[in-house]
């Protein structure tokens, strides 16, 4: 749906997108203008950076000369608004150790869109090529090496020697989009269902 809504709007068929803060923030679509109606994300103030993502869809290079971007406000957050506006960026920081899980799922995902089994220094080349890997190099090691074990011992890999590879229940975990520590009770709630259920055959 959303590249048939991307689509149509390129062509010109569509004139007018209405999304939320979180879809405009991730919207790739070339305008001339954007309102945003508040300074808002939910209930907390947007961030420069989430300021400037949605304004930014205003106007392109090579594509238009001119982009125009509002933003809506009360006088409550006029002060507030001036430092989305103007005010200094904040940093930007590698999330692959503050969110275990973040690093853990990647390991997973690289593990799991491996045809048969993955190099370990394979996941070691794709973490070099991160932020963390610039901005804390000294920690990337120890990431993996936790990463590769936290899985091993849930049965979402099997890791032997140098080779990695995914388990059927990892794969399953990779598709569903479900965090990794959700395995032991995700498994457990299985176990009591199949201990209770009478299949017929």
């Amino acid at each position: 749906m959303r590249e048939l809504v991307e689509r149509a709007y390129k062509r010109g068929c569509i004139f007018l997108l209405v999304a939320t803060s979180t879809l405009a923030a991730g919207v790739n679509l070339p305008a001339h203008r954007v309102i945003i109606r508040t300074p808002y994300m939910g209930s907390k103030l947007l961030t420069r950076s989430q300021y400037l993502q949605m304004a930014g869809r205003a106007g392109r290079v090579g594509l238009t000369s001119l982009g125009e971007a509002y933003l809506c406000l009360d006088d409550v957050n006029v002060k507030r608004a001036l430092q989305l506006v103007a005010g200094p960026c904040e940093r930007c920081e590698s999330q692959l150790t503050s969110q275990q899980d973040l690093s853990r799922r990647l390991v997973l995902s690289l593990v799991c869109g491996a045809a048969a089994s993955i190099d370990v220094l394979r996941v070691h080349a794709f973490f070099d090529t991160t932020l963390l890997a610039v901005q804390q190099p000294a920690v990337v090691e120890e990431v993996i090496a936790s990463s590769l074990e936290y899985l091993a011992n849930l049965k979402l890999i099997v890791h032997k020697g140098g080779a990695v590879h995914a388990t059927p229940l990892g794969c399953g975990i990779n598709a569903s989009g479900f965090p990794c520590d959700t395995v032991g009770l995700l498994c457990r709630d299985l176990d009591a269902f199949m201990a209770g259920a009478v299949l017929s055959s």
